[in-house]
């Protein structure tokens, strides 16, 4: 299995008959490096990264969600890129009762 720094944990793959006729070596796709996608935007909130490009934050990358004043966030503040996606579920902002001027 491929894990963040690059490697193989466990025993490498073993190639599967793909050859280079004149050298008769075997090629093996090199272990790519696992990445998030950005999470959906965060309506009335922000989402900043500690790490990466847009769409490309790699594994370990934390997410930290905060609402716009008069809104409090419904779930988790931080969620992290690891290797089945990021960690915890979806947030919200909701807004307060205070959100209206009499």
């Amino acid at each position: 299995m491929c894990v963040s720094d690059s490697t193989w944990s466990g025993t490498a793959p073993m190639c599967q008959g793909k050859w280079m006729v004149v050298l008769l070596v075997c090629v093996i796709n090199c272990c790519t490096e696992v990445v998030c996608s950005d999470l959906p935007s965060l309506t009335d909130g922000d989402i900043t990264y500690n790490t990466g490009s847009p769409n490309n934050r790699p594994i370990g990358t934390v997410a930290t969600l905060t609402c716009t004043s008069s809104y409090i966030l419904s779930g988790g503040s931080n969620r992290t890129c690891g290797n089945g996606g990021w960690s915890g579920s979806a947030a919200t902002c909701q807004g307060t009762d205070y959100n209206y001027i009499v």
